[in-house]
């Protein structure tokens, strides 16, 4: 198995006819395609006491809020070939479809305390 996260989201298991299954919550959007058609590994880890289902729009070590907008500068490209930009001392921000140097205007979707990823409202240059 990869050591390597690949996607990480919060999400309710549901029970259909025996079969169980994980909706993907739209306001997320992986850095990869999903393949109706592949296998995923699928890591379940518990809510932590006091965790509630729905999405915080604020993490507390988070420089950033969901909703947000704000322009950043494109700085590196991640593994998944998402662009990269930084706010704050060590604080990241995964952008898809955007290129080192690019400046943008983007939307944040969601956030952690290490991490959030936004998308492109304004390609600014």
């Amino acid at each position: 198995m990869s050591r390597e996260l690949s996607y990480l989201f919060s999400s309710i298991v549901e029970l259909d006819d025996e079969s169980h299954f994980i909706k993907l919550p739209s306001q997320e959007s992986p850095s990869f395609n999903i393949d109706t058609d592949a296998t995923y590994r699928v890591l379940f880890l518990p809510k932590s006491p006091g965790e509630t289902n729905a999405t915080p729009s604020h993490v507390s070590d988070a420089p950033v809020a969901i909703d947000d907008t704000l322009e950043v500068l494109i700085e590196d490209i991640g593994s998944e070939g998402d662009g990269i930009a930084r706010i704050g001392p060590g604080y990241i921000i995964f952008i898809p479809k955007t290129d080192i140097g690019h400046k943008v205007k983007i939307k944040i979707n969601s956030v952690t305390s290490r991490c959030a990823f936004g998308e492109v409202v304004e390609h600014l240059m």
